[in-house]
């Protein structure tokens, strides 16, 4: 497929994903930060989580750790925290989008700094210089737009995410498929993914003894935190959400 055909599906596909997250919501429905947690399609949903987990107990999480073995934690955290830098200017977009100025040049500080005396992102220099990480995404952004996140979506091997926010996650996608082929993106990808499973190994083992229901603790850890982001951003030029929900890749790891 070439890059037009390719830009032309995902457009295609944006569209339509907008047009079901930007459904009117029915006569007496609630507003978003206070709704009970929209699940409609959860006999299909727990099947592909039960999948993901399948594919995580037997695929990713041995790739984690023999990725763990193979390389010292110091490793692991440079190459989040190069990844993370990268990411910057997507911050920066929804920063803007947000009319978030303040953020904006916050986030461009950060990369500046990070970018120049972190080694490329390698290492995190900003940060003692005072200048906090920001927690901001195109989903995100279309919540504070007043986009309602639509039904709660498991997709298979990404895992928890809605109509709106899995329409932020393509608009970032396209960007790159322009900048890089499918291969180093995907190779790119990978080792991120693993990278962050491998930190967070013992998290997600705790996390699983103590859910009662690992699919509902997921579901509503994500919702209600997708909520509170939307929330502190419209509230709080600075807000930054850290809730731990699972796969999250904001959990702190020292």
């Amino acid at each position: 497929m070439t890059a037009w055909r390719a830009s032309v599906s995902a457009t295609a596909l944006l569209a339509i994903l907008l047009l079901l997250s930007a459904a009117p919501m029915p006569a007496g429905a609630q507003p978003e930060a206070e709704a009970a947690v929209a699940d409609p399609f959860e006999p299909v949903n727990r099947r592909i989580f039960a999948f993901n987990e399948w594919f995580d107990h037997w695929v990713l999480e041995p790739g984690a750790m023999v990725w763990g073995a193979l390389f010292p934690h110091s490793f692991h955290l440079s190459l989040r925290s190069a990844v993370d830098n990268a990411r910057t200017p997507l911050v920066l977009v929804s920063d803007l989008l947000q009319g978030k100025p303040r953020s904006a040049a916050l986030d461009l500080s950060r990369f500046v700094v990070n970018s120049t005396l972190g080694i490329g992102g390698l290492f995190d220099p900003a940060t003692h210089f005072g200048l906090e990480r920001n927690d901001e995404d195109l989903g995100q952004t279309f919540g504070v737009w007043g986009i309602p996140a639509g039904p709660y979506l498991v997709i298979p091997l990404f895992g928890a995410s809605s109509p709106r926010d899995l329409v932020g996650t393509i608009a970032e996608a396209v960007p790159q498929s322009f900048i890089l082929s499918w291969v180093v993106n995907l190779a790119a990808n990978t080792a991120d993914i693993v990278n962050r499973r491998t930190l967070l190994l013992e998290t997600i083992r705790e996390e699983r003894e103590l859910a009662f229901d690992l699919y509902a603790a997921v579901r509503n850890a994500y919702v209600y935190r997708r909520r509170n982001q939307v929330a502190d951003a419209r509230e709080d030029e600075n807000a930054t959400a850290d809730d731990f929900y699972y796969f999250d890749d904001e959990e702190e790891v020292d």
